[in-house]
């Protein structure tokens, strides 16, 4: 019950000061978009480094087992 009870305060804080600093707000969500593409692009060119590395190690382990 005291969870409930800090959250419903802590979700009322948040509401009051999105409130006071929206205009503080909106300049670090602008500021971290482009930090967050770069990050998540770096690691979609990771994943798909890796896919690639993966297929072929398998396309060379079933050559060796024929």
């Amino acid at each position: 019950m005291a969870v409930l009870i800090v959250g419903i305060i802590f979700a009322a804080l948040g509401g009051v000061g999105i409130g006071f600093w929206y205009n503080e707000l909106w300049w670090v969500v602008k500021g971290s978009v482009p930090l967050l593409l770069v990050l998540f692009g770096l690691a979609a060119v990771a994943v798909g480094i890796s896919s690639i590395r993966d297929k072929a190690a398998s396309a060379q382990a079933e050559e060796k087992k024929e």
